[in-house]
């Protein structure tokens, strides 16, 4: 039970995390599973430890900077140059990496990490904010459930009745269910595309 216990916690760390800085995005709850769990374990633990290190303030499905053409999501990286060096390192070997790059102009703390996404079906659902139809059965059982439960993204994916309900509780009487064909609002590019003045309330907060 113990044991349990501690893996829907780990889960949660990178699923479920509040990023203080900003919301975090649809890319975070929903793609970056398949990314997480897609390249077996050893991407899994590279991305685990930068996620207890605290070093993901959030995660995007495009980047201004960026024009790579394929499926892809951009973690924005806060920390020093010396973390970054040994941290991309190890991902530079990993068949997910993308690209990588600073961000900021004189200022060395952000880095952007492209990753691919290995499921490129989910990615175009994804894209065509079709949650639900982005996984199969068999996929959100492997990338959603804990031994104690599923975590939170799947009411979404799943279109689970208590889904239906956080989401009725939000847009109240202006639709009915039967007029509910996602259960969570369309894809807003202008958050989830990275640009660098979304790094001006990160300095705030730092200041």
């Amino acid at each position: 039970m113990k044991s349990g216990k501690h893996s829907r916690l780990r889960k949660e760390m990178w699923l479920n995390r509040k990023v203080k800085d900003m919301q975090y995005s649809k890319t975070w709850k929903y793609l970056y599973p398949c990314v997480f769990f897609g390249y077996g374990n050893e991407l899994t633990e590279k991305l685990r430890s930068i996620s207890r290190m605290s070093l993901i303030k959030q995660i995007f499905v495009g980047s201004e900077k960026s024009e790579l053409g394929i499926p892809a999501i951009f973690l924005l990286l806060e920390g020093t140059t010396t973390s970054f060096e040994t941290i991309l390192n190890n991902f530079r070997i990993s068949p997910a990496y993308l690209d990588d790059y600073g961000v900021g102009e004189f200022d060395e703390r952000f880095h952007i990490l492209a990753l691919r996404v290995p499921d490129e079906h989910a990615y175009n659902m994804f894209m065509e904010s079709k949650y639900s139809k982005m996984y199969s059965e068999a996929e959100l059982d492997r990338l959603f459930r804990t031994p104690t439960g599923y975590i939170k993204p799947y009411e979404v994916l799943a279109k689970t009745e208590q889904g239906l309900n956080n989401l009725l509780d939000i847009i109240g009487d202006e639709y009915s269910p039967a007029e509910v064909e996602e259960y969570d609002s369309c894809l807003d590019m202008s958050q989830e595309v990275f640009c660098e003045e979304m790094l001006q309330g990160l300095r705030k907060e730092r200041a």
